[in-house]
């Protein structure tokens, strides 16, 4: 069933790229599946006016297409039945990346070998969790968030329930990579708040947290019995202070 949705999914994006550019296709399509998650819950005017400004550029029949991606999508996810970087290894493959900013992805492979690397043990981290109250996790350059996966993947094979217990921070200079980050995210249930901007600097262009971010009422989790607002731009930002070695950026867990 997922090489159906997925082939699906794939002969749609190509219909509407017979008319557009692939790289706007694909941004567009990333940022209405964001736009539509993100505004159940935060109910943004802003948002929906950038929303209704990408729909008003396209014919009724071409918004029913991006439609049907966001649902084959979704049942691409559902039908894999673990946790892979779908969005990821689709920009690859179809050349959709940026050649002036050098894009090219972690493979996933590699990006579960990682995580397992960073996980540790179930023992490791319950300790976190006793001591924190949950796991935060920080990605400075989060491409299409496959190292995240790759981590979030070694937590549920240590039978952690990352929905409860993990919060991530992902960063990317690109917003197409942004909002990749942020529907692979949402659509595995990982309460993330995801940047777009530049993690030296640490100059910001927007932020959107994913739907269980909301759900689990982050902003008022508890750690150490102190409720911290840990939706603070300035807050997060300056914990990626601590990712940075030598000016190379560095996967973090603390």
């Amino acid at each position: 069933m997922y090489e159906k949705y997925y082939k699906q999914f794939v002969d749609n994006f190509n219909l509407l790229s017979q008319r557009y550019d692939k790289y706007r296709i694909f941004l567009d399509f990333l940022k209405l599946a964001s736009y539509s998650m993100y505004n159940v819950f935060r109910k943004s005017e802003e948002i929906e006016s950038k929303y209704l400004n990408i729909v008003k550029t396209y014919r009724k029949d071409e918004l029913e297409i991006f439609c049907k991606m966001f649902g084959e999508l979704t049942l691409m996810y559902e039908y894999k039945n673990e946790i892979v970087d779908i969005l990821g290894e689709f920009y690859m493959q179809n050349k959709i990346g940026n050649n002036s900013l050098g894009q090219f992805f972690t493979p996933f492979h590699i990006a579960e070998f990682m995580g397992k690397i960073n996980c540790g043990t179930k023992e490791q981290m319950e300790k976190i969790i006793d001591k924190n109250g949950y796991i935060t996790l920080s990605e400075p350059c989060c491409g299409a968030g496959a190292m995240i996966l790759g981590f979030v993947k070694a937590l549920k094979d240590e039978d952690i329930n990352y929905q409860q217990n993990l919060l991530v921070y992902a960063v990317d200079i690109s917003e197409i990579c942004a909002y990749m980050t942020y529907v692979q995210l949402s659509l595995y249930g990982i309460p993330a708040i995801v940047f777009c901007g530049d993690s030296i600097t640490q100059k910001m262009n927007f932020q959107l947290e994913t739907p269980f971010y909301f759900m689990n009422y982050w902003k008022f989790r508890k750690v150490n019995n102190k409720t911290e607002d840990i939706s603070s731009n300035e807050k997060i930002i300056t914990k990626f202070n601590e990712v940075t070695v030598k000016g190379n950026c560095q996967f973090s867990l603390w």
